[in-house]
């Protein structure tokens, strides 16, 4: 895969991506199965235009190490398989292969959001913040951020960064820290 983003790329990136909609759907895009078909250069120009604006560097120079391994996709899948298919050894509520929480199938209803059937619930909750945001929610996406997301997501992000053994979902996990944080 390609290289880093220049920073040119990443201030182009930052002015296209600056819609949080967009940022929320790129991370729910990325709590899917990984495939070929969305899991590409270009999803990988995206994911480390965002990770260097947040900051985490580290995290750009651990996935490029493991990206140049020519076997990454079978090893984010089986990762993938483990984490989230046969699921995470801590007792969070809804891992992300569980049922949504009722809020979010509430505002999921509300919303008239479509979820595929194999969707992971750390996806549809990222998609749900993507439809909150869009629809100029304001109130209710913070009270959802705070009154539900964090604290759950919270608990998801410790079990993930402990068992996982590629930095590709432990990294997701900050940026996904990093754009649900609050505001101070």
């Amino acid at each position: 895969m390609g290289g880093a983003p220049s920073g040119t790329m990443v201030e182009k990136l930052s002015l296209a991506a600056g819609s949080m909609v967009h940022i929320y759907r790129f991370l729910a895009l990325s709590m899917r199965y990984p495939e070929g078909g969305w899991l590409n250069d270009q999803y990988l120009i995206w994911l480390f235009g965002l990770l260097a604006g947040a900051g985490l560097r580290k995290e750009v120079a651990a996935l490029h190490r493991r990206l140049a391994c020519g076997s990454w996709l079978e090893e984010l899948q089986e990762e993938h398989a483990l984490l989230f298919i046969n699921g995470l050894t801590c007792c969070t509520p809804a891992p992300p292969s569980g049922h949504p929480s009722e809020p979010a199938l509430a505002r999921e209803k509300d919303a008239g959001l479509a979820t595929p059937e194999k969707s992971g619930i750390l996806e549809r909750e990222l998609e749900l913040l993507a439809l909150l945001y869009e629809a100029g929610e304001g109130e209710d996406l913070e009270n959802y951020l705070g009154g539900h997301f964090r604290p759950w997501f919270g608990a998801i992000k410790i079990q993930v960064e402990k068992e996982a053994s590629h930095p590709f979902y432990p990294t997701v996990m900050k940026l996904i820290e990093y754009f649900t944080r609050e505001e101070n």
